[in-house]
C-alpha cells in the first residue's frame, strides 16, 4: 500500500527513485555484485521528421490523471491530442531539440564457483 502525501494523493512508496538507472552501480554493489559495465543512451529530437516528438505526447497522457489529481494541469488546458505537433513546430522554429529520457543499462559477470 503506498502512503498519502499531504493532498491526499498517492506517492510512490519511498524505495522507488526515477533515476534508477544512474544507481545501478550502487544497485549492482548493494548485491554484491562486481562493478557493472554500463551504457547510456541520451536521443536528440530535432527536425521536422522525427518520431520522437510522439513520445512526450504519450508521456504527458499517460501523467494526465495524476497531474489532475494534484491540480497541476487540467486536460482541457493541455490539448494533449496536438502537444506532439505543436512541441515539433515550436522546437522546429527555434531551430531547436530536446532529448528523450536517459536510457541507462548495466550489466557484470560473475564466475560460478565449481562444486
Amino acid at each position: 500500500m503506498e502512503p498519502e502525501g499531504d493532498l491526499g494523493v498517492r506517492r510512490p512508496l519511498e524505495c522507488t527513485h526515477a533515476d534508477m538507472g544512474l544507481r545501478l552501480a550502487n544497485a549492482f554493489a548493494a548485491a554484491g555484485l562486481p562493478p557493472p559495465l554500463v551504457q547510456t543512451d541520451l536521443r536528440m529530437v530535432y527536425g521536422t521528421d522525427f518520431a520522437g516528438y510522439a513520445f512526450f505526447e504519450h508521456a504527458i497522457r499517460d501523467l494526465l490523471p495524476t497531474l489532475e489529481d494534484c491540480a497541476l494541469a487540467r486536460a482541457a488546458d493541455l490539448n494533449v491530442d496536438t502537444f506532439a505537433e505543436r512541441l515539433k513546430r515550436e522546437t522546429t522554429l527555434a531551430a531547436g531539440h530536446i532529448f528523450l529520457p536517459l536510457q541507462v543499462g548495466a550489466w557484470a559477470r560473475v564466475r560460478l564457483s565449481s562444486g
